[in-house]
């Protein structure tokens, strides 16, 4: 064994891959999803031919922010591919404005009852779906039994392409589904193949001839229900095979038509062939990276139209030509031709800051920033933040306004109050200074201390009079004897 080409499923790979790890096999899968094969520490063997789930998850978080979808589920088949599904989802919307609001594992016991009851109790109005084909379709089906209506349901590639369930009856009661999916390759040859398979099989049955690489317990199968099946791997599988007939071209050193036949080929020459892979298939460049996943290929956006079609409406490219498109003209929303709204609480207005309510980060209300407050949504979307002691602002304020000095034009009724006043009380100022000159002080003859005299003290006092009332307070309040002889001999 220099090779082996498998399996479809994470569980069952999980299951028997660690037997050829240990001798290097290479082990390329068609359907094996699951982000823990990418760790060569654990399966330095393993390639495969279709993208991790780290890749799908990320696709569905495009598609959930260019629709502003923030509020959703996550139901996924309880196994080793559903749970790593969700795992990947709750961290990578650590960083983003969206929030799980539940998530279940779907098994073949589920209660779609309960788990409905409770979708809508929640409002959620956007679910995932990270599940095989055969769980999706019970889900599907039990959605339609239990009168589900008008919500978004996003499929991922194991179930897209779903050939019966877009022609369900009543399928479009339940809202509108939104996948992606690998694009669909014609594989030249294939029915021709297929055709030419059964009618083999048919004289081997009638002859009782069974070949090694031809048994199949299929009587019922015609070769319409083959070529008709869910077309998604056809590719992952086609390339697979090449993948291994291109290492191993190489390792036998073929050329022109024929090969080194005493060169030995051992499983790990394959694998490192295998890991420099490079050649072209139906025009698409084949390549691994380092961690033995695709470098290549794309995805489909579809929608499943009311014909029971599945429409293409975008696509997805991943680097290094990274691309993201959809013609959102070419979806028909259940909801009177709208984008379905799916959010737990509606932003606030400019100038409120939030307050969280719940532990999810979408659920808040909101609350106006006061005066001499702002809020900046960008930084802080919670917290009211304190203008400066030069600044001001109004309530509901995304920002603070620097204080103004204003100067009192001449012209104005209260500057020329103002300055006549002050012009006044120079004029009394030098009135006073000029009756101090004209009479000065007089000894008198009972001591030696001068005094002024009795006709400036009196024009004084009228001239203070109606400063009285307004010292008065003050000079009782420092409890100081107090008269206008002693007072006035003690200033002047």
């Amino acid at each position: 064994m220099i090779a082996v080409v498998g399996t479809y499923t994470s569980t069952a790979t999980l299951g028997f891959a660690p037997l050829f790890m240990t001798d290097l096999i290479p082990l390329i899968s068609y359907g094996a999803s699951s982000s823990v094969f990418s760790r060569k520490q654990h399966f330095p063997s393993f390639l495969r031919t279709i993208h991790p789930n780290t890749d799908v998850i990320k696709v569905v978080l495009t598609i959930l922010e260019e629709f502003n979808w923030r509020w959703v589920s996550f139901l996924h088949v309880d196994d080793d591919y559903g749970r790593d599904g969700r795992d990947l989802f709750i961290k990578s919307i650590e960083e983003t404005h969206i929030c799980l609001a539940y998530t279940k594992g779907l098994d073949t016991f589920t209660n779609y009852t309960k788990t409905f009851q409770l979708m809508e109790s929640l409002r959620v109005n956007v679910t995932i779906v990270f599940a095989a084909e055969w769980t999706a379709e019970a889900l599907i089906k039990a959605a339609i039994k239990h009168n589900i209506t008008n919500k978004v349901w996003i499929a991922v590639d194991a179930w897209t392409l779903h050939k019966k369930l877009p022609k369900e009856n009543e399928i479009r009661k339940i809202g509108t589904i939104v996948g992606i999916a690998e694009p669909i390759k014609a594989i030249p040859g294939f029915s021709d193949f297929i055709y030419s398979f059964k009618a083999q099989y048919q004289q081997n049955q009638q002859k009782e001839v069974k070949l090694c690489n031809h048994i199949c317990n299929c009587p019922n199968v015609t070769a319409e229900d083959i070529i008709n099946a869910d077309p998604s791997f056809s590719f992952s599988v086609y390339s697979a095979v090449y993948a291994i007939a291109h290492a191993l071209h190489t390792v036998l050193q073929c050329g022109d038509g024929k090969c080194n036949s005493n060169a030995s080929v051992h499983p790990h020459m394959i694998l490192k062939e295998l890991r420099r892979s490079n050649f072209t298939l139906l025009n698409q460049r084949v390549q691994f990276d380092e961690n033995g996943d695709p470098m290549y290929g794309s995805y489909s956006i579809v929608f499943w139209n009311q014909n029971g079609d599945v429409e293409e409406v975008g696509f997805y490219s991943f680097p290094p030509s990274f691309q993201f498109f959809i013609n959102k003209s070419k979806i028909k929303w259940h909801e009177n031709g709208e984008v379905p709204v799916s959010i737990c609480s509606q932003e606030c207005s400019e100038g409120y800051a939030k307050e969280q309510r719940e532990t999810h980060k979408c659920c808040f209300s909101c609350a106006i920033c006061q005066r001499g407050t702002y809020i900046n949504s960008t930084v802080n979307p919670y917290s009211c933040i304190s203008c400066k002691e030069t600044e001001w602002s109004e309530a509901g304020s995304t920002s603070c306004n620097q204080r103004l000095v204003e100067y009192m034009p001449f012209s104005k009724g209260g500057a020329v109050v103002i300055i006549l006043g002050a012009l006044i009380f120079v004029g009394l100022t030098a009135a006073i200074s000029v009756l101090f000159a004209l009479h000065p002080f007089i000894a008198r003859s009972s001591d030696s201390v001068k005094q002024p005299s009795y006709p400036v003290l009196e024009t004084l006092s009228d001239v203070t009079k109606p400063y009285h009332s307004v010292f008065q307070p003050l000079i009782k309040s420092a409890q100081l004897p107090f008269d206008s002889e002693s007072a006035f001999g003690s200033l002047f």
